[in-house]
């Protein structure tokens, strides 16, 4: 008979039989959060734009770092507005970090929800996990800091290439 390594996530399970999802309040309060953050970098960073070529640049690279800074953060598990109202984005099937692709897919499924001013998040508060469509689209959920054990937390290691 051979001892098998305890499983993380069923250790988990029995610590917390009931993870808390994160309140809409505070999701809505984390982007906010991020959001200002955002912008008052990129007030810094667009101070010393003189042309039309250099205002092109500055509103390209501007695009490219909020995007930036969503992906890799809910690809971590925490933006810094999360992080400061712990609260985490995490694989609703490992209760890991979601991967950057899969973070990615919840960016583009969030744009939309923001444009329609919170439109498909008002589905969240009728489901059980407070999911927003683009938690469902990505197949991740937004849980309470401290109703997750830290340890099954780990980051995965990244996927091997395509051949």
């Amino acid at each position: 008979m051979t001892l098998r390594a305890p499983d993380p996530l069923l250790e988990e399970l029995k610590a917390h039989p009931q993870p808390v999802p994160a309140e809409l309040r505070e999701r809505v309060l984390a982007t906010l959060i991020d959001v200002v953050v955002f912008t008052g970098f990129w007030r810094y960073l667009s101070i010393k734009r003189s042309g039309p070529a250099e205002e092109a640049l500055s509103w390209g690279v501007t695009l490219a770092l909020f995007v930036s800074y969503f992906i890799f953060g809910w690809g971590s598990g925490q933006t810094m507005g999360k992080r400061i109202l712990g609260t985490r984005v995490i694989d609703r099937e490992t209760w890991q970090p979601i991967a950057r692709q899969r973070a990615a897919i919840r960016f583009l499924a969030w744009v939309p929800m923001v444009v329609a001013l919170g439109l498909p998040l008002r589905g969240a508060a009728r489901d059980e996990w407070l999911r927003g469509w683009h938690d469902g689209v990505a197949g991740s959920m937004v849980l309470e800091d401290d109703s997750i054990d830290p340890s099954v937390l780990i980051a995965r290691p990244p996927e091997p290439p395509d051949d």
